[in-house]
């Protein structure tokens, strides 16, 4: 996707303008829900330097309704343990039970561009 293309049927640069940090929208108890609502439905999750802090991943806590799942996440800064402890949120966010997604990479040797060359096929389905 190059710099000005359509997503949603809105320009990029218009997209892009309404992203708000969770703190800005924490209050918001319709825009959790609906976060929620979104997670829960998801059948692909791409985390680009997220930090993994419980207050964030509380909020998108969902509950599982059976979908496959890919996630892919980047984890730079983070070491080969705390990936494994950032996985088991990951797996927590939907459901208490050890089941894993069907694909989930989470990643400490890559940064968000070399996460999208990494998948680039994967992340188009």
């Amino acid at each position: 996707m190059r710099f000005g293309e359509e997503l949603f049927g809105q320009p990029l640069v218009r997209v892009a303008s309404t992203i708000k940090t969770y703190s800005e929208q924490i209050d918001d108890a319709k825009f959790v829900e609906q976060l929620k609502t979104t997670m829960a439905a998801a059948k692909q999750i791409v985390f680009l330097g997220f930090g993994f802090h419980d207050p964030n991943m509380s909020l998108l806590e969902a509950p599982a309704n059976g979908a496959t799942r890919r996630i892919y996440s980047t984890a730079v800064g983070f070491s080969s343990s705390d990936v494994e402890d950032i996985e088991q949120q990951i797996v927590r966010l939907f459901d208490d039970s050890p089941t894993r997604p069907a694909v989930l990479n989470v990643r400490n040797d890559l940064d968000c561009s070399g996460l999208f060359r990494e998948y680039r096929k994967a992340l188009s389905h």
